[in-house]
This record gives C-alpha cells, sequence and structure tokens, in this order.
C-alpha cells in the first residue's frame, strides 16, 4: 500500500504595510535645482560657479542624465543667490548630435540666457541645425561659441539661415571647424541683412581665398560688424594683403 506525501504547507509570508509617498517639502521652482544635485552627486549648482558662469567644462562628458538636469536649469529659467542665471559654458562635454538637440530644447524655452559656451562638442552638421533652429525663437542670447565641432557647410547655410534675421546675437564663435567656401559664403549673405553682430569669429575653417573675399565683400553692406576674425584659413600671403584693405575703416578684418 503506497502513501501519499505530506501535503506541503503553505509559507505565510509577513505582510509588509505599504509605502506611502513622502509630502514634498520643495516648491516647484526648486525641484529643477534639487535634480541637478542628484545628478551631479550632491553638488550644487553654486559649487560650479566661476567668475559669474556656471562652468561644467568636461563635467557632463556624454553623460544625458547630467545634462538633462542642465537642460532642465535652462528651461526653466533657474537662477539662484549666486547666479543670475545669465552665463553658462558646456565646453568638452561629448555630448554629441542628441545633447545637441537637448540644449537646443531647452534654449527656445529660455529667457535669461545671454552667454553660452558648447565648444568641441561633436555636435556636427545636425547639432549645428539643431541650434539654429533655437536661435529661432530664443531672442535674449548675445553670445554662442561652437568652436570645434566638426561643422561644415551644411551646418553653417543652416546657422546662416538665422544670423540674416537675428536681432540678439551680438558675438558668434565659429572657429575650428570645415565649413569651407560654401559655407563662408552662406555666412557672408547673412551678414550683409545682420546688424545685431559686432564680433564674428570663423578662424580655421579651411576657407580660400574666394570665401574670404565674400566676407570681405559683405563689409559693405553691414554697419554693425566690428572684428571678424578669418586666421589660419586657405589663403596665400599676396592674396591677404589685397582683402584687408578692402575692409572699411574702423573694422578689425583679421585674416
Amino acid at each position: 500500500m503506497t502513501t501519499s506525501p505530506p501535503a506541503k504547507r503553505q509559507a505565510r509570508g509577513r505582510r509588509v504595510p505599504a509605502r506611502t509617498a513622502a509630502a514634498p517639502t520643495v516648491t516647484r521652482n526648486l525641484e529643477p535645482l534639487d535634480g541637478f544635485k542628484v545628478a551631479f552627486d550632491g553638488k550644487d549648482i553654486d559649487e560650479f560657479i566661476k567668475y559669474g558662469f556656471v562652468s561644467l567644462d568636461s563635467e557632463i562628458n556624454g553623460d544625458m542624465p547630467k545634462l538633462r538636469a542642465v537642460c532642465n536649469l535652462i528651461m526653466n529659467n533657474i537662477t539662484t543667490s549666486n547666479w543670475n542665471g545669465r552665463q553658462i559654458s558646456l565646453q568638452s562635454n561629448n555630448i554629441g548630435v542628441d545633447g545637441a538637440l537637448a540644449i537646443a530644447e531647452a534654449l527656445q524655452k529660455n529667457n535669461t540666457l545671454t552667454t553660452i559656451h558648447l565648444d568641441r562638442n561633436d555636435i556636427g552638421d545636425s547639432g549645428a541645425g539643431s541650434v539654429a533652429v533655437a536661435l529661432q525663437k530664443n531672442d535674449t542670447l548675445k553670445t554662442i561659441s561652437l568652436d570645434g565641432n566638426g561643422i561644415g557647410a551644411e551646418g553653417a547655410r543652416a546657422i546662416s539661415e538665422v544670423l540674416a534675421n537675428n536681432k540678439s546675437l551680438t558675438t558668434f564663435a565659429f572657429g575650428n571647424n570645415n565649413i569651407g567656401d560654401d559655407g563662408a559664403r552662406a555666412i557672408a549673405k547673412a551678414l550683409e541683412k545682420n546688424n545685431t553682430l559686432t564680433k564674428i569669429f570663423l578662424n580655421s575653417n579651411n576657407i580660400g581665398v574666394d570665401g574670404i573675399r565674400a566676407n570681405a565683400d559683405s563689409l559693405q553692406k553691414n554697419s554693425t560688424l566690428k572684428v571678424i576674425l578669418l586666421t589660419e584659413n586657405s589663403i596665400q600671403k599676396t592674396d591677404k594683403e589685397k582683402l584687408k584693405q578692402s575692409a572699411p575703416a574702423g573694422v578689425v578684418f583679421n585674416i
């Protein structure tokens, strides 16, 4: 006669009381600062302030949660007792095309920043296109720097379409890219219409004599530009001297 094995007793677990969310203790305006602190390992934004700038150069290094935390500050126009929300530097952070898009979307909602540095971030032509879209809607930025981002003629054309009618930028840094003559000519056409820029930097962009001549000619129609930097491009010394002489009096035309 066989007997059935005894039935297993069902284990009874202890009931764990349900957790309730703690009531928020910060206001809505402070939430982006809390998010920044979490993303940056407990550091407050004030710890990154140098000479009035929030300087996050090489602090993000492609980390999208950190970048999103910064974008959240920008789009919500956050200020602190030590930072007026006007100047930020995000150089050498490897943000790429996606990061440029995130920054651009934040800039479209911002109305406090006057200066942003995005140098050496590998944003390319696509990233430059995103920045161009932001500049169509943002009317408070006065200085933007996109040096060393691998931007070619396509990106220069996207930017130039905005520069032609932009009413806020006074300084535009676009050096150490690869816009060539085509990109330089597009920028020159924009300068013929622009009436707010006072400084533009196009150094080290593989621009030849045709592109530099186009920019020299644009100065005949532009009455606000005071400094144009075109050094370290592809032009012979004899051509440099001729083109320098064509610049209007009072304009620093450095080639």
